[in-house]
């Protein structure tokens, strides 16, 4: 079968997100301390010399206790990160092995909507979570992942559209 517009897009898409995802929980540029040189990732906490897991003993040396609603965040985007390999893993599949069977479609498509819903909460409850403080600001991956979730959005419209398309 050759590949339709739309379902290439949408591919293009999610994997595109899968990589800004990988980029903001590997990096810690998530938040910045207001006048300092602290700044906090997904996973690790960094000062000006040293970087710091937030399980060992990161909470303890930076002075930053992690919140409920921050390791419901750190969840959120591990589902959607999941979620979007799922469903490309299953895109490649469906295509080369029934590419005209509409459900596995929908599935993948009900699997996107879900990553995106995971994304969009996670941004929601990370935002509600750091503003509570006036000390933070921030960092440029909030803003890749805001990125990536808008990425996620487009492919599941793309994906929808190549779905009512086999129709």
């Amino acid at each position: 079968m050759k590949l339709n517009i739309p379902i290439t897009i949408s591919i293009a898409c999610q994997s595109i997100s899968t990589a800004f995802v990988i980029i903001t929980f590997i990096l810690e540029n998530w938040i910045v301390v207001k006048s300092t040189n602290v700044r906090y990732g997904m996973w690790r906490g960094c000062n000006s010399s040293q970087c710091y897991n937030w399980y060992s003993k990161g909470e303890e040396v930076l002075d930053f206790k992690l919140s409920s609603s921050y390791k419901a965040f750190q969840g959120l985007q591990s589902s959607m990160l999941g979620l979007i390999v799922i469903t490309l893993v299953s895109l490649f599949f469906n295509l080369k092995l029934c590419p005209k069977l509409l459900p596995i479609f929908i599935i993948d498509a009900i699997l996107i909507f879900l990553a995106t819903c995971c994304g969009l909460v996670s941004l929601i409850v990370f935002v509600t979570d750091i503003f509570k403080s006036d000390i933070h600001n921030l960092d440029w991956c909030f803003w890749l992942s805001v990125v990536a979730l808008v990425m996620v959005f487009f492919g599941l419209i793309f994906l929808v559209a190549f779905s009512i398309s086999i129709e």
